[in-house]
């Protein structure tokens, strides 16, 4: 269609009901340097064709009904620079390799269905310096794994419903100048994610329930070299700040209102407990703090302990240990933590192993680390088990009896397909040479005694 037009350089092909581009569509436009598609029927990329336009710079994909780009969408696009893809509110997955071999300055992906950031696909685009991931349904921003990004500057998160950015998103990105998180529900942006704030330039932080304390504290004092897009960032808590936006507070004001109070665990009373095997412990860790702190559980090998599995951290702070065991013997230490410090308490457990008499009456069998104990609730919250002597006896038991009934259908099976077949001869006479005449005949003897039998069939 194109073949008579090698000098075109911008092709816009939007606002029609296109449903299939085909392969060779765009041969002879080997100078276009920018294609837009925008609202058209598309339902997926169309490789081969875009794959004619090695010189192209710019492409524009486009309120489109892509559910996905599947791996090397884009190849042989060396040149390609700028790449938007937006408004496709089916779009919830990239492949690992969708964007592999280009080498972008600018990416756009808003307006989608991505539930993460896509970090695989990103990683090799060392050259990137524009990102945009406005309005996908992005909660969170994980740390160190936006550090591929060496030359990443701008970063927009507009309109994600973040709730919380780990200390380390940004690490690495050390020509970071222009980050934008409005409209999302950020309590905080701690100094620790970024590499490094004296770099920022342009921070967007309005419309977020921002909580104005010591976490905020950097951004307040930065305040005549950082440049807040569009609205000032207003406070929603604490109480004496609420509604006071960043340009209200005055020099003297920040240093003490924009405070942290330190992590303090309440529940003080020592706690040793000494149980017998199989019982279930509770050690209890309350804390308070401003901000509200977090609790972790260290074990007696000082690794944190999870909210899953036989020994687990609660919702609340609560230490569980179910049906404990004597290697779980030892100090477990709680720590609570915020922004403005730390606090710790030692518990101590004891447990008692079983008798071996009791051990033999019980009759407990391990199997890949499940217990089964007659009795007792499984490990893990698994149905009980009973696996005693008395149950496998009973076991082999029936499955004898099974054995044997299913050994006995067999024959009255067979008993009656027999008698269905009519009347069987049951005897049979056989006429045979005995040995000592046929060895007789070879010696030149010409007579030859015979005999017979007859034969039962049973």
């Amino acid at each position: 269609m194109f073949g008579e037009m090698p000098s075109l350089q911008k092709l816009e092909a939007s606002e029609n009901d296109l449903v299939f581009i085909s392969n060779r569509a765009f041969d002879g436009l080997s100078d276009l340097q920018e294609l837009n598609l925008d609202r058209c029927n598309l339902t997926s990329v169309p490789t081969e064709a875009l794959s004619r336009l090695s010189g192209i710079i710019r492409l524009r994909l486009c309120r489109l009904g892509l559910t996905t780009l599947p791996n090397n969408s884009f190849r042989q696009l060396g040149r390609l620079r700028d790449l938007e893809v937006s408004h496709c509110p089916w779009l919830d997955s990239l492949a690992t390799n969708s964007l592999f071999g280009l080498n972008l300055t600018s990416l756009t992906l808003s307006h989608c269905n991505l539930s993460a950031a896509p970090y695989s696909p990103l990683h090799h685009l060392v050259y990137l310096r524009y990102l945009d991931l406005s309005y996908n349904p992005i909660t969170i921003i994980l740390s160190n794994l936006l550090g591929d990004l060496l030359r990443l500057q701008e970063l927009h998160l507009v309109g994600t419903g973040l709730l919380r950015i780990e200390p380390g998103a940004f690490r690495n990105l050390a020509f970071f100048r222009f980050l934008d998180v409005s409209e999302n529900r950020l309590a905080t942006l701690e100094e620790s994610a970024f590499h490094s704030v004296a770099a920022l330039e342009v921070l967007g932080l309005d419309g977020n329930p921002l909580a104005c304390d010591c976490r905020l504290l950097w951004a307040m004092r930065r305040h005549p070299w950082l440049r807040f897009k569009g609205s000032s960032p207003t406070c929603a808590t604490p109480v004496q700040v609420q509604g006071r936006t960043f340009a209200d507070f005055t020099e003297a004001e920040i240093p003490r209102l924009f405070t942290c109070r330190q992590a303090r665990i309440l529940t003080r009373k020592p706690q040793d407990v000494r149980t017998d095997e199989g019982h279930t412990v509770l050690f209890f860790c309350a804390a308070d703090g401003d901000p509200a702190p977090s609790i972790i559980w260290l074990n007696p090998k000082r690794s944190v302990l999870t909210g899953s599995g036989r020994i687990r951290t609660l919702a609340n702070g609560t230490l569980e240990v179910r049906y404990a065991q004597v290697q779980d013997s030892g100090y477990y230490l709680c720590i609570a933590s915020n922004a403005a410090g730390n606090d710790s308490v030692s518990v101590s457990l004891r447990v008692r192993g079983l008798p071996a008499s009791a051990r033999n009456r019980s009759s407990s069998f391990f199997l890949e680390g499940w217990s089964f104990a007659s009795g007792q609730a499984a490990v893990n919250g698994s149905q009980p088990f009973p696996f005693d002597v008395k149950t496998l006896v009973i076991a082999v038991t029936m499955g004898f009896l099974s054995f044997l009934s299913s050994v006995a259908v067999c024959f009255i099976f067979m008993f009656f397909w027999s008698q269905s077949k009519g009347q069987i001869k049951h005897t049979a006479t056989i006429d045979f040479v005995p040995r000592s005449a046929a060895m007789a005949s070879r010696g030149g003897r010409t007579t030859m005694e015979t005999g017979r039998f007859t034969m039962k069939l049973i």
